[in-house]
């Protein structure tokens, strides 16, 4: 939680590095084919996302198969849908 107050505090005045770090970021510029580092919001999603993955141990089955579907394997492509 500390980083998520963190980084709250930071963008209500967010520094020119801190803007720019996002503008360059590869998850959030993907369309664009940016190769950046991972900026602040996206590195705290992360680590949110695989929070949630051992909090609420996540089951899903496949819709055509069947089969068992690993709750990092349904993290990925609740996070891939995101995105689209």
């Amino acid at each position: 939680l500390d980083k998520l107050q963190d980084l709250s505090a930071r963008c209500s005045g967010p520094s020119r590095d801190f803007i720019e770090q996002a503008g360059a970021c590869h998850r959030c510029r993907a369309e664009l084919g940016v190769r950046g580092r991972t900026c602040e919001h996206c590195h705290l999603d992360q680590l949110l996302v695989r929070w949630e993955v051992r909090l609420f141990c996540l089951t899903s089955r496949a819709l055509l198969a069947g089969a068992a579907v690993s709750a990092e394997e349904a993290a990925a492509r609740a996070h891939a849908n995101t995105l689209r």
